[in-house]
């Protein structure tokens, strides 16, 4: 298929944001986007498949160590099966991951398939440049997936302009052992009993705070509870930010008091790299995060990795359970010349060719089948309860339309700022929607 001209009209503008990066894979030092390699010596490339010619299909991701080669190990098996096509398969780190996309569509020099980050997923949506795979994935494929996930990654329009090939939602992992030492023989359900039962770790365990907050997203398990409270960020259209609103301030105010009160601290309070490192240690009893928290621990700390459970983020006294499902899937470039060859490799990698990648743990399967079928999913009941939260009464995404970044490097700075002490809930959220809504929608 000829490449055809779409609009680049937002997508060649370059952002540096603080994304969710939930299914980990996010390292790497933050360099400057470039066009192939160019230079960028943090961007590897590697050839899979026979057919070594210039027409090799380009595949690029983000994701170091297990998921690379789980990717890698996918992408083989697509090649075997499929013995006329290549695949020049890119790594770029995540710091680095969207801006060199961002890059090369404004130069015509995309990938043809490509994860991409859900809060990226509107930008590149708005301006043309992605396949609509709703379109060429007809009903009864779709219904093999989890449908309430995957209308997660549907666009204003309702489009899928990326296809989920894993998700997670919210979970909080903890050392029982140090909960049972603390006498909390069950995990709270509600914010009433979840301060006490901190309070009960802090005072009776060697912890130096019950709950570390996240490296890379500020208070992550607020978000969580700002659905259980029945806030949202954006109103229904994304025309207008709401998080001002008194649901996500209350939900705020309950972790600032939390942090107040030193049951919430940081790593570098404990002087840590970072949450799994932080419970090896003893120094904290739990963190909030996707399931790659496990799967961490299970590489790095096996011996801490049977301690460990897992569960919702407790609700609002009158609310209900909330959740925040987030992560990546792949997209296909509009102007691919290599359309079949782009969906043939996609399919694939959404069927048995992402299996060695949920087998690690790094994310949940999106697909039914692969929930019954992968002994992770059917014999370890943390791994079961982190899938069922996909499931609750009130679930959102960071997924605000194209102005997504933008909105997400608005609001995190202010809950740094709450983290430490220097605004108010109120006062951090106030400023967040004066922002959006005045100088980001308008």
């Amino acid at each position: 298929m000829p490449r055809r001209n779409v609009s680049r009209r937002s997508v060649v503008t370059s952002s540096t944001a603080l994304a969710i990066g939930a299914l980990a894979g996010c390292t790497g030092n933050s360099g400057n986007a470039g066009n192939g390699n160019n230079g960028d010596d943090e961007v590897e490339e590697k050839e899979i498949g026979g057919k070594n010619t210039n027409s090799a299909l380009k595949f690029a991701s983000w994701g170091e160590g297990a998921e690379r080669k789980a990717l890698e190990e996918g992408i083989t098996g697509f090649t075997n099966k499929n013995s006329d096509v290549s695949v020049n398969y890119q790594t770029v780190p995540y710091s680095n991951y969207h801006d060199r996309l961002q890059t090369q569509f404004g130069a015509n020099e995309e990938p043809d398939v490509f994860y991409v980050d859900l809060s990226y997923m509107g930008t590149f949506a708005d301006s043309d440049v992605l396949l609509n795979l709703g379109e060429k994935f007809d009903d009864s494929y779709l219904e093999g997936f989890i449908t309430e996930v995957v209308n997660r990654y549907r666009a204003s329009d309702g489009g899928l302009y990326m296809f989920p090939f894993a998700s997670s939602p919210i979970a909080i992992s903890y050392n029982a052992e140090l909960l049972e030492e603390a006498g909390v023989n069950e995990f709270p359900k509600t914010w009433d009993d979840f301060k006490p039962a901190l309070e009960a770790i802090r005072d009776e365990t060697d912890v130096n705070y019950p709950f570390i907050d996240s490296d890379s997203v500020p208070a992550w398990i607020w978000r969580a509870w700002v659905y259980g409270n029945g806030g949202e960020f954006m109103n229904d259209d994304n025309t207008e930010c709401i998080v001002a609103e008194n649901e996500p301030v209350e939900a705020l105010e309950f972790f600032e008091e939390l942090r107040e009160d030193e049951l919430i601290g940081t790593l570098d309070e404990i002087q840590t790299d970072s949450a799994e490192a932080g419970i090896n240690d003893g120094q904290v009893a739990m963190t909030a995060g996707g399931s790659s928290v496990l799967s961490l621990i299970n590489a790095d700390y096996p011996d801490l990795y049977d301690k460990m459970d897992v569960a919702r983020p407790p609700r609002p006294p009158n609310g209900e359970f909330g959740n925040e499902v987030a992560g990546a899937g792949f997209s296909i470039s509009a102007n691919s010349d290599q359309t079949d060859a782009a969906l043939a490799l996609v399919r694939y990698m959404l069927n048995e060719g992402i299996v060695p990648y949920l087998e690690s743990g790094v994310s949940v399967p999106v697909k039914k089948s692969q929930l019954q079928e992968i002994s992770l999913y059917t014999e370890d009941e943390r791994y079961q309860k982190i899938a069922e939260m996909r499931e609750d009464p009130r679930l959102g995404s960071p997924s605000w339309g194209p102005n997504t970044v933008e909105i997400m490097n608005t609001l995190n700075p202010q809950l740094e700022g709450v983290l430490h002490g220097e605004v108010s809930a109120r006062e951090a959220l106030e400023e967040v929607e004066r922002t959006v809504n005045g100088e980001i929608l308008n």
